[in-house]
């Protein structure tokens, strides 16, 4: 017995973000109640490799134990009070939205003559169009895309724009972030379709390119129903502290996400604020969903209920909070990226985070973010990835030279034909 009381085991243990990155031929078994149904429903068309074992003695030496419910550490635990010392693997059954791997339309999906899977483009275009208006819709029999959602570049104020666009391709650090960019800001809807299909299952929105050890300390500007909470929870253990602000607190956390918390030993805290440069008060309009649009200070949108908030700076919430140590920053804050960047450069100078920004919010900001932050940041790395069959969703990742980067998972590629 070691001196925690459990068996001596190898008490490996992997968080992981996507499916791409579950070992090759991997025999798992699930250890947290109700989980792997879903993840073996994602992973039949896609990783066909990976099998599941029905209890102990089928998992053999050489598998490992899924880790997927909202207490996972605590699941993990009881694994190895049980004598289950085999390699764990957490992956949160949290779906992010329906833009990740956990919501694919995977009963579309087939495989394709030499194995890999595809999906045939109508019933892809079928399933944009089930999710609504804001996409796009059909007429006549057409379907017509939701322009807007396409293309910024189109949009992107006149000023300087292509010596804006050359200065911010000119600091991305690999080819892969320039040809992201470009696509994002230029590509039609049948490109960004393929290319988002491409690579849903190989990574999974603010984890690409930034790397979290447990005990980590990360700051999670914006979040709604906080579908990355448990992915934060998984990769710093209990050890580690999750500072989260938004205007609306945790009033909007899905019901996964609230057990994750409730479970968690560690340190997840929340502020209810708005982001801004300085301590102020502000009206913010409100969807019914509980977004608030941070970019919208005093100005009603229709349809919207405006609400009066305090707003905060991250320097301030850093200096009551007495962080002395910082490992990322995750901002998504509904177009006011600008405005919290520049209440948190005094942070950001101390402590030197990892940097996981939204910059889809304004068509300006595909550029003028990446400028700003390359400009100002001595040291830092930028790299750019897309999470959407649509412009939105791109986020720009900062990574300090001191840091290494997360390497690039292994793609799984799902054809669009």
């Amino acid at each position: 017995m070691d001196g925690a009381g459990f068996p001596s085991a190898r008490r490996d243990t992997t968080a992981l973000a996507n499916i791409a990155d579950l070992p090759r031929d991997a025999r798992l078994l699930a250890v947290s109640p109700g989980t792997g149904p879903l993840l073996r429903r994602v992973l039949e068309p896609l990783r066909p490799d990976v099998t599941f074992a029905d209890d102990a003695a089928e998992l053999g030496r050489d598998g490992y134990l899924y880790v997927g419910g909202p207490a996972m550490h605590r699941d993990l635990d009881d694994a190895r009070r049980r004598g289950l010392d085999q390699a764990a693997l957490i992956l949160p059954e949290a779906s992010t939205s329906y833009y990740d791997f956990w919501s694919l339309p995977v009963e579309r999906i087939h495989a394709t003559d030499d194995g890999g899977p595809q999906i045939a483009a109508p019933a892809f275009e079928d399933y944009v169009a089930g999710l609504g208006d804001f996409f796009g819709h059909y007429r006549q029999g057409v379907y017509h895309h939701q322009g807007q959602r396409y293309q910024p570049w189109r949009r992107i104020a006149e000023h300087d724009k292509k010596s804006r666009l050359e200065a911010a391709i000119g600091v991305l650090h690999e080819q892969r972030s320039r040809e992201t960019l470009l696509a994002v800001l230029a590509e039609p809807p049948e490109a960004m379709w393929r290319r988002w299909l491409g690579q849903v299952c190989s990574g999974l929105e603010y984890f690409d390119c930034v790397t979290l050890e447990p005990g980590a300390v990360v700051l999670n500007a914006g979040v709604h129903g906080g579908g990355e909470i448990p992915y934060f929870m998984a990769a710093i253990g209990e050890a580690g502290r999750i500072v989260n602000v938004d205007p609306l607190g945790d009033a909007y956390l899905s019901p996964y996400v609230r057990a994750a918390v409730d479970a968690f030993a560690g340190d997840c805290r929340f502020v209810a604020a708005a982001l801004h440069d300085t301590e102020a008060t502000v009206d913010l309009p409100v969807e019914n969903g509980g977004m608030a649009a941070g970019n919208s200070i005093g100005r009603p949108i229709p349809g919207t209920t405006m609400r009066r908030f305090p707003a905060r700076s991250i320097n301030a919430i850093a200096a009551e909070l007495a962080l002395d140590r910082l490992d990322l920053i995750k901002m998504d804050v509904e177009g006011a990226e600008p405005r919290a960047l520049e209440g948190a450069m005094r942070t950001i100078e101390r402590l030197r985070p990892q940097l996981a920004i939204s910059i889809y919010h304004e068509p300006d900001h595909f550029l003028d973010i990446l400028g700003n932050l390359a400009r100002t940041l001595a040291g830092y790395r930028f790299y750019v990835r897309n999470y959407h069959f649509i412009a939105n969703e791109t986020i720009l990742y900062a990574v300090p030279v001191e840091r290494q980067t997360k390497p690039a998972s292994q793609g799984i590629e799902i054809a669009l034909v």
